[in-house]
């Protein structure tokens, strides 16, 4: 789904959100959003030093998925 791929070379945090395996997973809005808000607080509380490294690269895999694929998953969770 998503994960931590080490850091570049300013040692901003390297983000991997694995669009596929975000909409073949059919979880409920509720367990997904629970899920990435524990993930960006891991990352916020142990990745990220106040004054020094502030923000973090993010990488989309869609994998061939067309915008309308996964367009579900991402209004449903923007409503919350």
């Amino acid at each position: 789904m998503f994960y931590l791929c080490g850091r570049d070379a300013r040692l901003r945090p390297i983000l991997v959100f694995d669009i596929q395996k975000i909409v073949d997973m059919k979880a409920s809005t509720e367990d997904l959003l629970d899920t990435i808000t524990y993930f960006f607080m891991y990352l916020i509380d142990n990745l990220l030093i106040e004054g020094q490294i502030e923000t973090w690269v993010s990488i989309i895999d869609v994998n061939m998925l067309g915008l309308f694929s996964f367009a579900g998953v991402i209004l449903a969770l923007c409503r919350t």
